[in-house]
């Protein structure tokens, strides 16, 4: 699943409450992870009636952007294994163009990122990472 800016998954975020994306990434500059994390928060509110939340301490960076995992409320109150999430598969939002990628569960998370890298222009790979998280 992708959502890029002007797409109709934007204008779900954007009824959520705050916009998808703010104007300043809409003029083209890259997100902030700040930026990012809220994107990720409202798909996964969206996509799972808000009951997963974003679990931050497990978030990557990548140079082209981030990727967030995110698990049950549930489960990261009680603990219990029970309460877990299954085939919550984690998602990368892309800092150049807002682009949110949902990667998959059935293969190694790296098979999916390296995938996505593939498809990327060399110069993507090579810029700095981001400073956060």
């Amino acid at each position: 699943m992708q959502a890029r800016a002007g797409s109709p998954f934007c204008g779900v975020l954007d009824a959520l409450g705050p916009p998808c994306l703010t104007a300043s990434v809409r003029r083209n500059k890259m997100l902030t992870f700040a930026q990012a994390l809220e994107l990720a928060q409202a798909w996964v509110r969206v996509i799972t009636g808000d009951s997963c939340v974003i679990v931050k301490e497990h978030t990557l960076k990548r140079p082209y952007g981030w990727v967030f995992f995110y698990d049950s409320r549930a489960y990261l109150a009680s603990g219990k294994t029970s309460d877990m999430v299954a085939g919550n598969a984690p998602i990368l939002v892309d800092r150049v163009d807002a682009e949110i990628r949902v990667t998959g569960t059935a293969q190694p998370l790296e098979t999916y990122l390296a995938r996505y890298e593939a498809g990327l222009p060399a110069a993507r790979m090579q810029m700095s990472m981001p400073k956060e998280p």
